[in-house]
């Protein structure tokens, strides 16, 4: 699960927005999904072993950065679906130290 601050520069995102479509979740429900926010039916290499699923983090909008409630929700759902479905779903976690576009700094 790769969780993405929803001010990260374009260049940051890029690459695991390119991964989720390459590994995409290849069973479609609601239940295999941690959060369904990015979620493609797998057309690809069945072989892959890997599926990745992409969560982009709420946007605090007193701060204008990503929510740390937001933040902490995910990672709890996270733990929830690695508990009820025995699996072991790795949360991959993307921040932005500052926006570009605001100039707005995560502390």
């Amino acid at each position: 699960v790769l969780i993405i601050d929803p001010v990260a520069h374009h260049s940051s995102v890029l690459p695991f927005r390119e991964l989720a479509l390459k590994y995409p979740l290849s069973r479609i429900t609601r239940s295999r999904a941690v959060s369904g926010s990015f979620v493609k039916r797998f057309s690809g290499d069945k072989s892959a072993d890997v599926e990745v699923e992409l969560v982009t983090l709420p946007l605090d909008p007193v701060k204008g950065t990503a929510s740390v409630d937001g933040l902490e929700a995910v990672l709890k759902k996270v733990m929830s679906f690695n508990r009820h479905h025995h699996d072991f779903a790795v949360p991959v976690v993307v921040l932005s130290a500052s926006s570009n576009v605001t100039g707005a700094r995560l502390d």
